[in-house]
């Protein structure tokens, strides 16, 4: 009489839990795979796996772990890979900056965004807070930008419009006066900003005309702006 043995349990797949996957990332779809059958030993070069995982790419992925023994029995394993992005864009020459009063800005010169997975997002930028190149003064401008996973990265960014432009006085000029005649230094001269409009009663006069004696006299017509600017004009007077 004679007895036969026959296999009929199927090999066992380990390692092949569902994972999480950071997108852009390297993932070995065999890494901490195993399996081992009761008769055959270990089969792990044996395993085939059906189905493919983009890591570029988010989502999940269902991969399929098979592998038969020399019996024919077949082991079967199915696994879910989720591939996830979490990594915020990256936001490049968001930086303070200080410009001239009246000059021409673009926020978004120079301002670039990109993405560990969506590439370059610079045409998606987004900017709120406006400058006013027309008036001095400091300005907020909020960069923000969002891949397609709904990472969003904002920075804010500090613009300083300064008036760099000296005020102008006229009407002060050298020139030759009576003598004992009445001369007042200030008669006649006028002093504009760029920015502070009108600023005549701001003329200082510095050194003083003896119209009771012959004589050059010199003066200097000085006057500031608001944001430190001055204007310095030198004249002489003489006295015949």
């Amino acid at each position: 009489m004679s007895v036969r043995v026959t296999d009929k349990t199927a090999p066992v797949i380990s390692g092949v839990s569902n994972v999480i996957v950071e997108a852009g990332r390297a993932f070995d779809v065999r890494r901490g795979l195993s399996a081992i059958d009761g008769t055959d030993g270990d089969l792990t070069a044996n395993v085939a796996v059906s189905g493919a995982v983009d890591v570029k790419k988010p989502g999940v992925y269902v991969l399929t772990y098979t592998v038969k023994d020399r019996a024919g029995n077949e082991g079967k394993a199915v696994r879910r890979i989720t591939v996830k992005d979490t990594v915020k864009p990256v936001l490049t020459g968001v930086k303070a900056k200080t410009i001239l009063w009246n000059s021409r800005f673009d926020a978004k010169a120079g301002i670039t965004a990109t993405d560990n997975i969506n590439g370059n997002l610079t045409k998606i930028i987004k900017v709120s807070g406006t400058v006013n190149v027309k008036k001095v003064g400091s300005y907020n401008l909020t960069y923000s930008v969002t891949d397609k996973s709904g990472n969003t990265t904002t920075a804010v960014r500090k613009i300083v419009v300064k008036d760099h432009l000296k005020p102008v006085i006229s009407g002060a000029k050298s020139k030759t006066i009576k003598f004992k005649s009445n001369f007042k230094p200030l008669t006649g001269v006028t002093a504009k900003d760029n920015v502070d409009g009108t600023l005549t009663k701001s003329v200082k006069v510095t050194g003083k005309v003896n119209t009771q004696r012959k004589g050059v006299y010199p003066l200097t017509y000085t006057v500031k702006d608001k944001a430190g600017n001055s204007a310095i004009v030198k004249v002489k007077i003489t006295v015949k």
